[in-house]
């Protein structure tokens, strides 16, 4: 197994994702290892640190604590404690408080803050060295009567601090620190020696001082101006002397500071890791505080010249830093080179100190949080030894050049919202694995790509059946889950996917019944080690844990804590309580079982009856009665839940009170007592008998961004199965906030379900439903998989497979339903239906995000309405239904006659429909202005839906103009609308009369055309008369008299009102409805 030496020069978190790449590669991939060794600088000057500096003659420590963060092992059971040690900020806490938790920790004593806590979680050993470091730290204050300003202070700055007074150097300190952590590699200073750092300006102006007075205002420089050359002093400079230089003349300055400066020299230790390396990278970061003074560092440059077999790696930046502000990535990469250079006399081949230059192609001119670094790659032109690889997507174009200096130009950002500006794990990792012409197997590298993604869902009625009757229910063990169920979730694991359960359940319940009986099965079948990629959010989504290859279960102890409820907080919530269950013992259910039994389904109600007591109750152990209902504070106080109470789904009759209801609407009222009426609390309805209270905020969607972020992953990679898809309902939160993810609903009827444009309906049978779909994708998967096998760039992910097919079926499904339903007689409009589901199909993927869809009313006839004939009106509605499901808008322009019709039709369904009215041609074509003009976005799809229109292709506009006219030289159409043919043409003239052919010929040209080809929309008429008032320019007096074939040049007037309708909103795409005479004869 070949395990890489592995270097990295680091800043502070400038490498971070570099580092995860690599350690997520030694733990997926065991035939390929890196071994991780780290430099970094300590001329942090910040002002917490600059004060222990001062006081203990030490460099600054923060860059070494944020390097041995990167570097713990996910896996360790102490992983999130040692975490959140290492970033403990003393912010909140009095300075004098402060100083009482360090000697009480000092001292091994405990306490009631959150720190003794964390501390207790520790590893022994680190728990050890910390008072070590500790004790010492108080007692350096004490000798020289000082004391520290706590503003900004990081706790583990202390232990450091004491442990290098105690052992006599910062790099000793670390080492003796690392010995007891879980760390996957190790971190080098690239100097023992305590140096200030300071930068000069190129030049004075009246404006900006020429120096930056140490490595805080290097990193936070405000000036325009760049920095000439950074310097390392023995000792900082006194306030006489920066009074002296700020007068002095750049030249003198420089001269001066150039002859104090003394280049920080490295431990020989040092030397030798670089000597040795098999690969070293130059990571991203703040150049002139994080990477040069390490390049600059005394014969740093000569052994890595030394080193003639690594492959030596320069990352230059994806967003602008201060420090750097409107450099190049070239000019980031010279300011490198010359670094490395200064210790030899004569300027080193470029090849000697770099084999690659990997420079990132800006996504665009700017990125929401910096300016993109700009690549000026014609720099590298002027060195005969440099190859440039211009990078598609895929690697496609990467060609890997041995005898030369690679320069990559590619896109390595991350995309996701939170991860701007940051070099992407999985790009990372794929770039690596050419570089080092080590690629994964082809096998590998397919089961990657088809498993991306995710898959998760809801526990009870989704994949453990809880709701059997009592009987039944009373053979099963210790689980609920279904043996097949079981056997498809292994399978998924053992394929790769990405599974997380998120639950409402009290997570012990849910180990008990679920993840103890999968670990163990898996255990059996030597596949533990899949188990890491199942994880679990719990508690009402507030707790989460993971595993590891070993099966160890952690807590997710940030993410835990911070969702957590406080003693007091508990106290205030459990007075409401106490008031709202005095409602269930009042009500009638409660005088006798039968009373009960006479409203609710006792098959589903497993409680015994006390008659003495009057009250229910269950049995944990025998003889210990527990009376409900009760009130559970689940793990680590994060939800309240009182449970059970008796709803609607144990109802027998619909009319009947529901108690569960009652209560709800009870603790509603009295929150908005006690604690105002935005109480920062979340009270919901869950399950089948409980309510659950939580912080507000925490729902299933908080906790699916979570794991989102944490994955990296796509909404549109991941799908949910759930079973509560109703207002209150628990997996609502998911349709209301991530617009994106693809949900699947397998235990509603389609009925109750309240349509929006990412759900499915994806059966009735809870488990049994959810089997069927986790049963298709292995399905794919295994076709997928057998179709890919030479060729990896046919692979298309499982995931996305899938919701593709659900969501053509959706389409497909809700038509069938409509017309089977509905009972229309159309087998003259046959034709017509079939083309649009055709374009409902084919266009379904532009229309699923994001997109507003304007639809005029299907306008009546002079004197006859089509909304009076009845049929009419619900096909309108049907349509409606079947677009509201998978647009995020509707706009429905509407004639003034028929709004209030309308509006009673779609009261309490197709909730994303607005009624936009309007009277007349030109009144539409005001409304449909209106409405472009304020929701005008360049993210947005627009799409523009007329009735009695139908999409016209170049091929067919010009075969119709061959029949009518000689010529048609001066006709020329706009090139950027493109989308697919979705319904034959029909062009009609002002008296509504066919004018180009009949129905069939024109269907069968249409079949013969190109499916991509340039598009418009015709309705001629109406649609010329109504832009025409936007574009009054074209206006025509006449146009009621106006015939098709009598001028040709309205035509291109039409045509150029459309062309600049697409300039102006980037997007305008006709989608075919029904043409009006076809739905008079239905």
């Amino acid at each position: 197994m070949p395990a890489f030496n592995t270097v990295i020069f680091c800043g502070g978190q400038g490498a971070r994702n570099i580092i995860l790449s690599l350690l997520k590669q030694n733990r997926l991939e065991k035939d390929i290892q890196f071994n991780i060794h780290t430099i970094v600088n300590a001329y942090d000057y910040s002002p917490s640190v600059a004060k222990l500096r001062e006081i203990f003659h030490m460099p600054g420590a923060s860059d070494l604590r944020k390097n041995l963060a990167s570097l713990l092992d996910p896996e360790h059971e102490a992983y999130y404690f040692i975490l959140k040690f290492l970033k403990y900020k003393t912010d909140r806490i009095a300075p004098r408080q402060v100083d009482k938790i360090i000697e009480t920790i000092s001292e091994g004593k405990t306490g009631t803050e959150k720190i003794f806590h964390i501390i207790s979680k520790l590893p022994s050993n680190f728990r050890i060295r910390l008072k070590e470091g500790l004790n010492t730290y108080i007692k350096t204050l004490r000798e020289k009567n000082t004391r520290i300003n706590y503003e900004d202070f990081n706790l583990a700055d202390a232990v450091f601090a004491g442990l290098y007074r105690k052992l006599g150097g910062l790099q000793e300190a670390t080492d003796y620190l690392s010995e007891s952590l879980p760390l996957l590699g190790r971190v080098y200073l690239n100097s023992n020696e305590n140096h200030f750092l300071y930068g000069l300006l190129e030049n004075k102006t009246s404006e900006t001082p020429s120096l930056l007075l140490n490595e805080s205002e290097i990193v936070a420089k405000k000036s325009s101006v760049r920095i000439n050359r950074i310097f390392f002093l023995k000792k900082p400079l006194t306030d006489e002397e920066i009074q002296r230089f700020s007068n002095s003349s750049f030249e003198l300055l420089d001269k001066e500071l150039r002859e104090r400066s003394v280049l920080p020299r490295p431990r020989r230790s040092l030397l030798q890791v670089l000597e040795t390396a098999d690969l070293l990278f130059y990571s991203p970061g703040v150049q002139h505080s994080s990477l040069l003074p390490s390049y600059l560092t005394e014969g740093i440059g000569k052994a890595i010249e030394k080193n003639k077999k690594a492959r030596k790696i320069f990352f230059t930046n994806i967003g602008e830093e201060q420090d750097t502000s409107n450099y190049s990535a070239a000019e980031i990469f010279d300011k490198a080179y010359l670094a490395l250079s200064r210790d030899f006399e004569k300027k080193p081949s470029i090849y000697n100190l770099f084999t690659t230059i990997v420079i990132n192609k800006p996504a665009g001119k700017d990125s929401k949080n910096k300016p993109y670094v700009q690549p000026n790659l014609s720099y590298f032109e002027r060195y005969k030894n440099v190859h440039i690889n211009l990078v598609q997507d895929k690697m496609q174009g990467l060609e890997v050049n041995r005898s030369k200096v690679n320069v990559i130009y590619m896109d390595l950002e991350d995309k996701k919202p939170l991860k701007r500006n940051k070099h992407s794990i999985e790009k990372l990792t794929e770039l690596l694995f050419w570089i080092l012409e080590k690629q994964p197997s082809l096998q590998k590298r397919i089961n990657s790509a088809l498993t991306s993604g995710a898959i998760l869902f809801d526990v009870d009625e989704t994949i453990l059946d809880v709701r059997i009757d009592r009987d039944t229910r009373d053979k099963y063990e210790e689980t609920l889950l279904e043996s097949p169920m079981l056997r498809i979730l292994i399978e998924l694991l053992e394929r790769g996917f990405k599974i997380c359960a998120v639950t409402g359940n009290d997570l012990s319940k849910f180990h008990k019944r679920f993840t103890t009986f999968l670990i163990d099965h898996l255990k059996k079948e030597d596949k533990l080690r899949f188990i890491e990629n199942f994880e679990v959010y719990g508690n009402g989504a507030a707790n989460h844990i993971f595993f590891n290859s070993r099966g160890e279960m952690f807590d997710d102890f940030e993410y835990n804590r911070k969702n957590a409820l406080q003693e007091m907080e508990i106290h205030r919530i459990q007075r409401i309580i106490s008031a709202a269950t005095e409602l269930f013992y009042k009500a009638e259910i409660n005088h006798s079982p039968e009373d009960f039994a006479y409203r609710y389904d006792v098959n589903i109600w497993k409680y015994e009856y006390d008659m003495e007591a009057r009250r229910w109750y269950f049995e944990e152990k025998p003889g210990e009665r527990k009376y409900i209902p009760w009130v559970e504070i689940r793990s680590n106080c994060s939800m309240i839940t009182i449970k059970p109470l008796p709803s609607k789904k144990h109802l027998l009759y619909k009319k009947d009170v529901d108690l569960r209801k009652m209560i709800f609407d009870f603790l509603k009222m009295q929150f908005k007592k006690e604690f105002g009426i935005d109480y920062p609390y979340h009270i919901k309805e869950g399950g089948w008998s409980s309510i659950d209270i939580t912080r507000k905020g925490i729902n299933k969607a908080s906790a699916v961004k979570q794991y989102l972020d944490k994955k990296n992953l796509d909404p549109r990679e991941v799908i949910y199965f759930g079973n509560e898809f109703r207002v209150g309902g628990n997996d609502q939160s998911i349709l209301d906030e991530i617009k994106e993810l693809t949900v699947i609903s397998v235990n509603q009827a389609e009925e109750e379900i309240f349509f929006t444009p990412n759900i499915i309906y994806g059966g009735g049978r809870g488990v049994y439903s959810a089997m069927h779909h986790l049963s298709e994708i292995l399905e794919i998967y295994k076709s997928s998989e057998s179709q890919s096998y030479y060729d990896i760039d046919t692979v298309y992910p499982v995931i996305q497979q899938k919701i593709s097919l659900l969501y053509k079926n959706k389409i497909k499904h809700r038509w069938k339903a409509l017309q089977g339903s509905r009972n229309y007689n159309i087998s003259d409009g046959i034709e017509i239906q079939k083309e649009l589901v055709r374009s409902l199909n084919k266009n379904l993927r532009y229309i699923r995000k994001n997109t507003t869809l304007i639809l005029y009313t299907l306008e009546p006839t002079e004197k006859k309405s089509i909304f009076e004939k009845k049929n009419g009106m619900n096909l309108l509605i049907d349509i409606l239904d079947t677009y509201a499901s998978i647009c995020s808008d509707i706009l429905l322009i509407v004639e003034s006659a028929f709004r209030t019709e309308l509006e009673r039709l779609l009261e309490n369904r197709c909730k994303n429909v607005m009624l936009i009215e309007a009277s007349g041609n030109l009144g539409e074509g005001k409304a449909i202005y209106d409405v472009l003009h304020n929701i005008r976005n360049d993210n947005a799809d627009v799409f523009i839906c007329l009735s009695g229109s139908f999409i016209l292709s170049e091929k067919i506009i010009r075969k119709t103009l061959d029949k009518h006219y000689e010529s048609d030289s001066a006709l020329t159409f706009p090139t950027s609308y493109k989308v697919r043919i979705g319904a034959s043409v029909i062009l009609r003239d002002s008296q509504n009369r066919v004018c180009n052919a009949d129905y069939k010929s024109i269907k069968s040209e249409a079949e013969e055309s190109e499916r991509d080809c340039n598009i418009f929309v015709i309705k001629y008429r109406e649609l010329l008369e109504s832009l025409s008032s936007i574009h009054h320019t074209y206006y025509n007096e006449e146009l009621s008299s106006y015939t098709f074939k009598q001028d040709k040049k309205e035509l291109f007037r039409f045509l150029y009102i459309i062309e600049e309708l697409y300039k102006s909103y980037k997007k305008v795409i006709a989608l075919p409805i029904v043409q009006k005479e076809d739905f008079m004869r239905i």
